[in-house]
């Protein structure tokens, strides 16, 4: 009897190791995270998408930005990092371009993911109160383990261009946020940024002229978008502000950017027949259309354009501002739109 319940167990003991070779055994690290768990963060770079959206990735599996992860683990020495209990602090305030998010001021606005609420309003960096979007943000605790945790920005006119007031982003609850706790905090790295940037924004522009030949210039109808401009400072916040400048571009037939200097055909109808009446040019910032034509046309064909923000490569050396860059767009591409360039012939002391 002995050896039959010795072969039984053997038996026994050998299909289980087979069911655990088979499925495996979850750990208690897979199934859940900690009660608490020392943690630093980085800040996020993100554009705004064409349709308005700006996604920043909190999840270890899609959290790869372009300046890094999100998280960055526990550091050794005297600034290791947060004992992190899983209630992520956001918060945003109305301001201007270039000065920091205040957490202590009467208009700054809150959000726990643990108790929200799940949106914050959105603001434009203009000194206005108005909400221009919401920042979506992720509902219960946030670990460093969590799945598909994200931040979603979602402006209300996807067209918009200018500075996004920031986002600001803490491992520690609102009641921790104090003037001595905040030095602390920064110094442990519990406190991150996400900046949404946009894209300079181009708009039809109307010009109206005689028909004799003439040669004028326009200098199109351009926002600028935002980007986090070297300087002195070591602070990005203090940085993001609209783009110092940008590069306007006649834009072909084919959507290609014409190289600047070169020159593109003129066309105007003159006796009813679709005619070459003289040429277009841009030299970066502006575009210059001459007429040569000594007939007088009916109409002109407007020609289309861009403007491109002028942007550092990079801000301190290490984040790359490139619009092109896959991890800089994880809420979908993000393209500088194409507009046109109208002239009008006055004929007669009239509009044509």
């Amino acid at each position: 009897m002995k050896r039959r319940i010795q072969t039984l167990a053997l038996a026994c003991a050998s299909v289980l190791a087979m069911i655990v070779a088979l499925v495996g055994v979850p750990t208690s690290a897979a199934a859940a995270p900690p009660d608490n768990e020392v943690q630093r963060t980085a800040n996020i770079f993100q554009y705004v998408s064409d349709t308005g959206t700006a996604v920043f990735p909190l999840s270890p599996d899609a959290g790869t930005t372009n300046n890094g992860p999100f998280w960055r683990g526990a550091a050794s020495g005297s600034s290791p990092g947060y004992t992190y209990d899983g209630n992520m602090t956001f918060w945003t305030q109305p301001g201007t371009a270039g000065t920091v998010v205040n957490d202590a001021a009467a208009n700054a606005v809150y959000a726990s993911s643990v108790d929200g609420p799940s949106e914050l309003p959105a603001y434009a960096a203009d000194g206005s109160a108005t909400r221009i979007g919401s920042w979506v943000l992720p509902q219960g605790k946030v670990w460093s383990t969590s799945s598909q945790a994200a931040v979603t920005l979602r402006l209300d006119d996807p067209s918009f261009a200018g500075v996004v007031r920031p986002l600001k982003v803490s491992l520690a609850p609102r009641s921790a946020l104090t003037p001595v706790n905040l030095w602390v905090l920064n110094q442990n790295s519990a406190i991150s940024t996400f900046y949404g940037l946009t894209l300079a924004t181009a708009k039809d522009q109307h010009q109206t002229i005689e028909t004799e030949p003439t040669t004028g210039t326009l200098t199109g109808a351009v926002t600028p978008g935002s980007c986090i401009l070297k300087g002195p400072s070591s602070s990005a916040e203090t940085m993001f502000k609209a783009c110092a400048g940008f590069t306007l571009s006649l834009v072909d037939a084919d959507g290609q950017i014409v190289p600047t200097g070169t020159a593109v055909a003129l066309y105007g109808t003159v006796a009813g027949a679709r005619t070459q009446i003289g040429t277009w040019v841009s030299d970066g910032s502006k575009v210059t259309y001459s007429i040569t034509s000594t007939e007088m046309p009916s109409a002109i064909e407007p020609v289309s354009y861009t403007a491109v923000d002028t942007r550092p490569s990079g801000f301190s050396g290490w984040w790359e501002q490139s619009v092109t860059l896959a991890n800089n767009t994880n809420g979908d591409k993000a393209t500088y739109d194409v507009a046109k360039l109208y002239l009008t012939p006055v004929i007669h002391g009239s509009v044509s």
